[in-house]
Parts: C-alpha cells; structure tokens; sequence
C-alpha cells in the first residue's frame, strides 16, 4: 500500500497506507511495504509512512516490513510498524531507512516496547507510556510545541549514540504562555 509519486513538478508524494493483519500465524519471506510516495525533487516533499500493524499467536514472518517516508525537497515522515503476539507486549517500530524526515505524531496509548532509528523523528502526543523504549542510531523523540513531554519507561530506556531526546524550540513565543514575563521600567530608567 506504498504511495503514489508526485504527478508534476510542484507535486508531493502520496502517504503510504494501512495494513492490518489479524491471524493465528503468519509467515512467509516476502515484503510488507507502507511507503510513502517520492514527491518532485525541487518543491514537492515526499509522503508520509503508512502504518503496519500484526497482530498473531505465532509470528514467523521473515520478510521486510517497511513504512518509510518518501523523498522529494524533504523527506516524508516515518510510519509505524507495530506486531503483538497474542500475551505478550507489543513491539512499535518507528524506521525511515536511514533518511532524516519530518516528525512523525505518536499516540502510545498502549505500554508497548518502542524502537525509534533510522533517520525517523516522533513528537510524542500525550503521556508517551513505554515498557522498553530504545532511541537507537539518527533516531529523535520529541513533544509537541507548547506542552510537556510526560515520557514513561516502565522497562528499560536506551540512547544508543546518535540517539537524540530534545524540546528543544517547543515552548512559547517571546511574551507569551503561563511564564510570560512583563516588561517594567528598570531604576533610574523610564520606558
């Protein structure tokens, strides 16, 4: 369910699509693909990752998942690839192929093991509840602009080098927000 390429070239590429995939066992050595499409080099940006999503009693599936975003003037986002075996914690990896994208909005409204790498950037939304979470090699984790990054791991948490935690830029606009300062007159000086 990989994106269409941009049509023109002012275009964007097309986001990748959703998979989900409910069985008893799955298996097999092919490729399961939620790319997002190339947009035009010069204007158009690429399209987002797609989501992948498996949910099973025995998982033996050697093949490729991917849900990487699509090139173009800036790479796409990264999708989501997550897999749950039946009793166990669900593992969500975020990848983008080694390329830097544009960040990725996550919900993790479910503790599961998180894995981001690969060039991929999240702004987490909300409390961001992990059991292990790794922030492997060129992988980023963020909040949003203007709220709090509330991060949980009730496992372990790993930064790999290259791995990066940062709200860096994300509070408010000189002069606003619950912090605002006001401007006064300094002794001696009359403004």
């Amino acid at each position: 369910v990989n994106g269409a390429n941009a049509a023109n070239s002012r275009a964007g590429g097309g986001s990748g699509g959703s998979i989900w995939i409910s069985a008893a066992t799955v298996r097999g050595f092919g490729n399961i693909s939620a790319n997002g499409g190339a947009g035009a080099p010069t204007y158009g940006g690429g399209g987002g990752g797609g989501r992948i999503a498996i949910q099973c009693g025995t998982n033996n599936f050697s093949g490729a998942l991917t849900a990487y975003g699509g090139s173009g003037r800036q790479t796409g986002g990264a999708g989501t690839i997550f897999t749950k075996i039946t009793g166990q914690n669900g593992l969500l990896v975020l990848d983008n192929g080694g390329h830097a994208g544009v960040y990725s909005t996550v919900v993790l409204s479910n503790v599961a093991d998180v894995v981001i790498g690969g060039g991929a950037a999240v702004a987490a939304a909300g409390q961001f509840n992990a059991n292990n979470l790794t922030l492997a090699t060129n992988g980023t984790l963020s909040g949003q602009p203007q709220s709090n990054l509330v991060l949980s791991a009730s496992g372990h948490m790993t930064i790999q080098p290259g791995g990066i935690v940062s709200v860096d830029g994300l509070g408010y606009v000189l002069g606003n927000g619950p912090g605002a300062g006001t401007r006064g007159a300094l002794p001696g000086r009359q403004i």
